[in-house]
């Protein structure tokens, strides 16, 4: 009697722990359900009018609402390693545009983009700049745009220049000119 009691003991407590188990489990699904979904809406009150498929895709590729203005920028990072490599030349004129736009002070923003700088970004940051780019659109007027449009893709041009040719001068790869070209098609761009 006395060794059915203990038995009878042991399973008891081995349907609580599994009962526990399950139920930590349960409760760490429900953590991270609401900690994604939190992350979601601080995104979407930077970029409102990122549907929930863009807003998704940010957050898969790792971005923060601090991190995001580095969207902004990416095709620089892009155009750094269309030739394969980014040198020095490059990595210097793709550092300097942080000067020049919403990433100045911000420390994520900055480290998200110089990452890319270190490592080749995946193949879907541009569809993700592109996607960001256009959701934003109607946050700027006509001349905004524009102005915003021409001065990226200087500063993507000053880049392609850097990697071309001998001692910095000559020709744009034409992986280099794709990522141009992009910007122009996206900002719809006549003349820069």
């Amino acid at each position: 009697m006395v060794a059915a009691t203990k038995l009878n003991e042991k399973v008891r407590r081995l349907e609580d722990l599994h009962y526990f188990r399950e139920d930590l489990e349960l409760r760490k699904r429900h953590l991270q359900a609401s900690l994604s979904e939190r992350s979601k809406q601080r995104l979407a009150e930077k970029c409102p009018l990122a549907g929930d498929q863009l807003l998704d895709d940010l957050r898969s590729a790792g971005f923060t609402p601090e991190s995001l203005p580095a969207l902004s920028i990416a095709p620089l990072a892009v155009a750094a390693w269309a030739s394969g490599s980014v040198t020095e030349d490059e990595s210097q004129k793709a550092l300097l545009a942080i000067f020049d736009c919403e990433l100045f002070g911000n420390g994520p923003a900055i480290e998200m983009f110089r990452s890319w700088l270190r490592s080749k970004p995946s193949d879907n940051l541009t569809d993700l700049w592109e996607a960001y780019t256009l959701a934003t659109r109607p946050e700027m007027s006509e001349a905004q745009w524009r102005q915003t449009g021409r001065r990226l893709w200087r500063q993507a041009h000053a880049i392609a220049m850097a990697s071309g040719g001998m001692l910095g001068f000559g020709r744009i790869c034409e992986a280099e000119q794709k990522v141009l070209d992009r910007i122009r098609r996206v900002f719809d761009l006549r003349e820069v």
